[in-house]
């Protein structure tokens, strides 16, 4: 069982899907939409959950959840994030949880474990695999004041700007599938389809 925790969490869902068809988080994985499954995951972990996204391409949201505009228009998920630290920063909270709206599989002890790896550092990483998961992440919502700077480069990637915010990172096994496996192209959910039982079975005997 998951312990609820204060810190939000932001889904981010403003990409445009294009290499599945478009609207990506509508997609249905096992007749619930991907955007379902990460709202059901995150109100888990916290009852503060927003879903940054500038052109919404989804459903109504739960009552409960708000739907937090990207500031940042056409500048790929850092549209997102920037969203949620100034969303953070405005509420007052010193830390947020982004997650992809894509990543279905994802561990129950994401945030603990990212609580424990952060430290001093602006944010912390998930990892597995060997590969740095950007979109799953927890910022410091301070990060936001060193956004300006970054942007003003022209630089969009998301490790780009936790290299700027001195990072660290989690690492979680990716056996028997990725917990951080996520769905890009029709192919990806058709994987997840097969990965979804093996994924249930493991989260109902935690």
């Amino acid at each position: 069982m998951v312990t609820q925790s204060p810190v939000p969490v932001a889904i981010m869902a403003g990409g445009q899907g294009r290499r599945i068809g478009g609207a990506k988080p509508a997609k249905m994985l096992a007749h619930t939409s991907l955007l379902d499954h990460m709202l059901s995951y995150a109100a888990q972990i916290s009852d503060f959950v927003i879903v940054a996204a500038d052109v919404p391409d989804f459903g109504p949201l739960p009552q409960n959840v708000r739907l937090l505009p990207d500031e940042t228009n056409d500048a790929g998920p850092i549209s997102g994030l920037t969203s949620a630290l100034h969303f953070a920063c405005k509420q007052g909270l010193p830390q947020i949880l982004v997650i992809a709206c894509d990543v279905p599989f994802l561990p129950q002890d994401l945030l603990f474990k990212l609580q424990h790896e952060i430290g001093d550092a602006g944010a912390a990483m998930a990892s597995s695999g060997g590969k740095l998961h950007p979109a799953c992440a927890l910022w410091r919502a301070d990060c936001a004041t060193l956004l300006p700077g970054y942007l003003a480069t022209g630089r969009r990637s998301l490790i780009g700007f936790a290299e700027t915010a001195a990072y660290k990172y989690a690492t979680w096994p990716n056996v028997p599938f990725d917990p951080f496996f996520n769905i890009n192209t029709a192919k990806d959910l058709a994987e997840a389809e097969i990965i979804l039982p093996l994924h249930q079975q493991m989260f109902a005997q935690m």
